[in-house]
């Protein structure tokens, strides 16, 4: 594990997927928290209703991975599944109805995948067979550590903000990131990754 810390930060692209893909964890933590008090006590939902909000983001996972196979997979589609899916999230901020938020997490799933399933398939690639395992245990520790961050977040956050207002800073915390690496770098210098070499 050790080893494998060192060597990630010379991969700064995997890096930066790494660390969006953990804001993502962050958010899907953070809605095991919120869900139950937004569609209960916000939107005045019964339990069945829940139910559907909490399975509809893992049905768009399901609707995602029967559209990946029909799309053109490259650096912008990537981003447009993070920018999308943390749009979802913001949305939340002004649903006034149950089945619209059914669609937000709908959505979400739909799009998270496009961003997911890319960046999981750049880090297979890109990494050196001989390190893949270490800076998988790296970046995967990424993401368990995201997680419980996300429900400390939302648990500590109605202490002064609502719900409302939690989904959309969860929202932005993806988003703005997302726009940034978007418009903010060249894809072709990005993909360039393997020119780094490792020693020792």
């Amino acid at each position: 594990m050790k080893e494998g810390y060192r060597t990630f930060f010379n991969y700064p692209y995997l890096l930066r997927l790494t660390l969006l893909s953990s804001t993502v964890q962050f958010a899907v933590g953070a809605t095991m928290v919120l869900g139950v008090p937004f569609i209960r006590g916000n939107l005045k939902g019964h339990s069945w209703e829940y139910s559907i909000f909490s399975g509809a983001f893992s049905i768009g996972y399901f609707v995602g991975m029967i559209l990946l196979t029909k799309i053109q997979k490259n650096y912008y589609t990537m981003h447009f599944g993070l920018i999308g899916g943390g749009l979802s999230f913001i949305l939340l901020f002004f649903v006034h109805s149950i089945p619209f938020a059914w669609l937000c997490e709908l959505f979400g799933g739909i799009l998270f995948l496009f961003f997911n399933a890319r960046s999981a398939a750049i880090f297979q690639r890109e990494v050196p067979r001989e390190r893949l395992a270490q800076l998988s245990a790296v970046r995967l520790l990424f993401f368990r550590v995201s997680m419980p961050f996300g429900i400390a977040f939302a648990s500590l956050s109605f202490l002064g903000l609502s719900k409302r207002q939690t989904y959309g800073i969860i929202g932005l915390i993806i988003v703005l990131p997302g726009l940034f690496y978007l418009f903010g770098s060249r894809p072709e210098n990005n993909m360039n990754v393997r020119k780094k070499q490792i020693i020792g």
